[in-house]
């Protein structure tokens, strides 16, 4: 599983990144020019999604493909997860609120699937480092 305190809270104006197999190393500069590591790791299981606090994962960055309109290719588009919701029964979804102002609710399987998405192509986001 994941520890929630090796997450990044905040976004990064200018952030390098490291990318490994399971995770990718953010390092930002404050304004005094210190560098800090944020280690950002890669969801790669259900279960990991499943015992951490939904919370946690509010101003995280997804992505996700869609068909165009126009010519039917797949194209990607990346989100943030704005809030969470809890249905009767306890069962969670996220709200992604998608960079074009699209909105769509995932599921702990979607979320897990846009995270690890996002960890693949993060380098093509023009908004921001995966909070």
């Amino acid at each position: 599983s994941i520890d929630s305190e090796s997450l990044p809270t905040e976004s990064v104006s200018s952030p390098k990144a490291t990318t490994t197999a399971a995770a990718v190393t953010v390092v930002s500069e404050d304004e005094q020019g210190s560098e800090t590591a944020s280690v950002v790791p890669k969801i790669v299981s259900f279960q990991d999604i499943k015992v951490k606090n939904p919370q946690d994962f509010v101003g995280r960055r997804v992505a996700k493909y869609f068909p165009d309109e126009v010519d039917g290719t797949e194209k990607l588009y990346f989100g943030t997860v704005d809030y969470i919701s809890l249905q009767d029964g306890g069962k969670v979804w996220w709200r992604i609120k998608y960079d074009d102002d699209d909105e769509e609710d995932f599921w702990a399987d979607d979320l897990r699937k846009g995270i690890n998405l996002y960890f693949d192509h993060q380098q093509n986001d023009k908004q921001g480092t995966n909070n």
